[in-house]
């Protein structure tokens, strides 16, 4: 657990309230540590693919690993998020027909790039699909754990 657990849950929280993206669609936070978070997003049809009968859109899943990144990514930086995305490769696994979990792991932490490895589970557990996503900083940042960035 992180020291300031309680203080990055309100901040990532308060971000998702403010996003009218996430209020959209209904994101909600799950989980969260040193390098790794959970969005949830509930299963509507408003997100669904409309001859897909009731698939999530992949846009969707797309849009989901890409924020779970950020946040995960936000666990390094007190909740900053000074990063941009510049690359995010995705893989759709199986439909996605149920209320989605994705799981963001940071796998590289580099003094300008880091890459994350994000996975979406829906209800059954079952994988429906597995990203690879590549932010770089905006601006100069130091990680509150891990390696340190030049100023």
């Amino acid at each position: 657990m992180l020291e300031n657990q309680k203080e990055l849950k309100t901040s990532f929280e308060n971000r998702l309230n403010s996003s009218e993206l996430s209020k959209i669609f209904n994101v909600k936070l799950g989980n969260f540590d040193l390098d790794y978070a959970e969005l949830i997003i509930e299963h509507s049809s408003l997100i669904s693919n409309p001859t897909g009968k009731g698939t999530i859109n992949g846009g969707i899943l797309a849009m989901l690993s890409d924020s779970a990144t950020a946040y995960a990514l936000a666990t390094n930086f007190n909740g900053q998020m000074s990063f941009a995305t510049i690359d995010l490769q995705i893989h759709y696994l199986a439909r996605a027909k149920s209320t989605v979990t994705a799981k963001a792991k940071v796998i590289r932490k580099g003094k300008r790039i880091n890459v994350a490895e994000v996975e979406i589970f829906d209800i059954e557990n079952t994988m429906v699909s597995k990203s690879i996503v590549t932010f770089i900083l905006t601006k100069p940042m130091e990680f509150t754990h891990g390696i340190k960035k030049e100023k």
